[in-house]
């Protein structure tokens, strides 16, 4: 019997720890997930999927959000030079379907930090 206590004793702290982890370990995996990133003349811009929300940030700043519909960057383009020029990144979104139909939209990034989409 005292085998058994001794036993309960021990198993009590690891599965609590076990517990922890498991619940830990979810918040992390549910948490912001970056699509990609692109290294724009103003700063990074960067894709992320939040569930079933995208965010594209701009320095860290939302510059344009969508809910419950799948976002993609498609391709991306250097116009100018460095100083006075512009990047410009083309996003698709949308399944393709009747309820939720394809859309393109462009966003321009200045090296002054400005955007426009």
């Amino acid at each position: 019997m005292k085998i058994f206590a001794y036993g309960l004793r021990l198993l009590h702290p690891c599965a609590v720890a076990a517990v922890f982890l498991l619940f830990v370990g979810q918040a992390l995996a549910a948490g912001p997930d970056r699509q990609s990133v692109y290294l724009t003349v103003a700063g990074p811009l960067e894709v992320i999927r939040q569930g079933a929300d995208h965010v594209v940030r701009l320095r860290g700043a939302a510059i344009y959000q969508t809910t419950g519909e799948p976002l993609t960057a498609q391709s991306y383009m250097s116009v100018g030079e460095p100083d006075d020029g512009f990047d410009a990144v083309l996003l698709r979104r949308g399944l393709g379907n009747v309820d939720c139909p394809v859309v393109y939209d462009l966003i321009t990034v200045g090296a002054d930090g400005k955007s426009a989409l």
